[in-house]
């Protein structure tokens, strides 16, 4: 599992290159997928992507990339992303 983050970047390229939206879903599976194999920075760029698409950030997304950070022991992203939930009015589970 720690390598499927690759494929599941390559089909975001893919998608992007022909015009085609990742939605919230898409999002929030690439963001664990990256956490999963402790890549958090991809994992955190994924999640800052979703504003750029259009898309608000979900409770699955925040959760994704609160786990990627958390694993990686990048507290004071945890900190502000848990943050950025209060502004949604988030809780996380």
């Amino acid at each position: 599992q720690s390598s499927a983050w690759r494929p599941v970047l390559a089909l975001l390229a893919d998608m992007a290159e022909n015009d085609v939206r990742a939605d919230a879903i898409t999002v929030s599976t690439a963001v664990g997928a990256c956490g999963r194999a402790q890549r958090w920075q991809e994992a955190l760029w994924l999640f800052r992507t979703v504003g750029g698409n259009g898309l608000q950030p979900d409770l699955q997304s925040f959760g994704a990339a609160l786990a990627a950070c958390a694993a990686a022991r990048s507290w004071e992203i945890v900190f502000r992303l848990s943050r950025e939930m209060e502004e949604f009015s988030m809780l996380p589970d």
